[in-house]
């Protein structure tokens, strides 16, 4: 059997073997943050018709509509309560899914990148390799965040704008596309969604893409994502109060420090340079054993003759 796999192929197999050892027995245990237990409830709610998409209710007392955090991810999850049914494993099976799903985004993106810039096919394992062992990753997956669904439509909203700038032709489809999985990733997680608006901007700079490009992808976006808004916002009612109490409850009161007092504003930064060094030290140790130097690792843009042909 492995005689027939690929080098690439087992190396894929060994990266999901890792996945399943590191995050399986996390999952098995029962119990779960505090945080995770009130988003998976307002989910449970949602698929017995307790609440709405605008209204999602949690409490009769402290949050009988939970403005705490956008719709969409509770949306997403009461399908799996409404078809799976409400079971003790329920939470660790949609975190176990959407990791996968993670994984698979990552592989796309990693994959459609090195073809743009004709780039031996390497395989996915590599950068799944340095995602699975991040103690962050497998943590934040156990414990029913809502990051973990929003890092799906920002992984394939950061591709496609990035699509939407070095691509020969389709400029204005991917533009727009990128526009609407703003929008979904905003309905997932709030403002944190507008990264990938600086994405073209970040293309021009870094990978000499044309100006005028970065400059229409990104107006095309921001314009689609607004019609979307203001659809909504016409349309459903509802989403006009909950985006008011939204924006107080939880963007306001972050930017004061005030959800979290005892948190500086550099602990994310020392948790994710704490965190970046177990990929760093996979980095190192391979490119050591492949006897790589980090001056051969460079990136170089297409002429656009090759890159006509590529597309």
């Amino acid at each position: 059997m492995l005689s027939r796999l690929s080098s690439k192929k087992i190396l894929l197999l060994f990266v999901l073997t890792l996945y399943c050892l590191v995050i399986g027995y996390k999952l098995m245990r029962l119990g779960n943050h505090g945080d995770g237990v009130e988003y998976a409830s307002v989910a449970r709610n949602l698929s017995d018709g307790v609440g709405t998409f605008w209204k999602p209710y949690l409490d009769d007392r402290i949050h009988p509509v939970f403005y705490e955090h956008p719709p969409l991810v509770f949306w997403i999850q009461s399908l799996f309560f409404r078809f799976f049914g409400d079971g003790p494993y329920l939470e660790s099976f949609y975190g176990f899914f959407i990791g996968i799903v993670i994984l698979g985004c990552m592989a796309w993106f990693w994959r459609g990148v090195r073809r743009d810039f004709q780039l031996p096919a390497v395989g996915s394992w590599w950068p799944l390799l340095l995602l699975v062992p991040l103690p962050m990753f497998t943590y934040l997956l156990q414990t029913n965040r809502i990051v973990n669904t929003w890092t799906v439509f920002a992984v394939t909203a950061t591709y496609i704008s990035y699509r939407s700038t070095l691509a020969i032709n389709h400029h204005f489809f991917y533009s727009l596309l990128a526009g609407g999985l703003i929008y979904l990733g905003f309905l997932a997680k709030g403002p944190v969604a507008f990264f990938t608006f600086a994405v073209p901007l970040l293309a021009w700079l870094t990978l000499r893409a044309k100006l005028s490009k970065a400059i229409t992808g990104t107006l095309l976006a921001l314009v689609t994502f607004t019609l979307f808004f203001l659809v909504t916002l016409y349309l459903f009612k509802d989403s006009v109060k909950f985006w008011q109490n939204f924006w107080q409850n939880q963007v306001i009161a972050s930017i004061a420090s005030a959800r979290a007092p005892g948190d500086t504003h550099w602990y994310l930064t020392e948790r994710w340079l704490s965190e970046m060094v177990v990929p760093f030290i996979i980095a190192g140790v391979l490119m050591l054993a492949a006897r790589l130097s980090f001056r051969r690792v460079q990136f170089k843009r297409l002429s656009k003759s090759k890159s006509r042909t590529n597309n």
